[in-house]
C-alpha cells in the first residue's frame, strides 16, 4: 500500500510571493507564540526585499503548550478557504498584533467559547468577515 502524497505543499502562500521561484522558504507559525510574532515581521520584511525572487510557505504548527492557538489556526484556514490569501494574511496581522488577548495566563478562567467571540469580533472590527 503506497502513502497518499498531498496534492500540494502544506500552508498558504502569500499574494505577494513568487510562485515560479527557485527559492523558497517554509516558515512554520505558532499564532500563539511570541517568537514567531516576531519573526512574522522579519519574513515579511525579507518577502518585499526579495520580491519576485522568493516562495514564501506560511506553515501553521501549534505548539504543545499553546492552548488557544489550535482554534486560532482552525479560525484562520476558514478565512483562507472562504475569503481568500488576502484576508488570510491580513487576519495573520490582526492575530499577532492582539496575540496577548488570547494568551494562556488572559485564558486561565475562560472557555473556548470566549476564544470564539474573540475571534468573532476581530474579523468583524477589522473586515474580515466571512461573505
Amino acid at each position: 500500500m503506497s502513502v497518499p502524497v498531498p496534492y500540494r505543499f502544506p500552508g498558504h502562500i502569500p499574494p505577494n510571493s513568487a510562485q515560479g521561484s527557485n527559492v523558497t522558504l517554509e516558515f512554520y507559525v505558532d499564532l500563539q507564540c511570541p517568537y514567531s510574532k516576531k519573526a512574522w515581521d522579519t519574513v515579511k520584511q525579507v518577502l518585499e526585499h526579495f520580491r519576485g525572487r522568493l516562495k514564501l510557505f506560511f506553515i501553521p504548527y501549534v505548539q504543545v503548550g499553546h492552548q488557544q492557538a489550535y482554534d486560532c489556526h482552525r479560525a484562520l484556514e476558514v478565512i483562507g478557504r472562504k475569503c481568500g490569501p488576502e484576508k488570510y494574511f491580513m487576519f495573520v496581522d490582526v492575530l499577532f498584533k492582539h496575540q496577548s488577548e488570547f494568551s494562556n495566563p488572559q485564558f486561565k478562567t475562560k472557555s473556548p467559547l470566549d476564544l470564539l467571540r474573540l475571534l468573532a469580533t476581530l474579523t468583524l472590527d477589522y473586515g474580515i468577515g466571512l461573505e
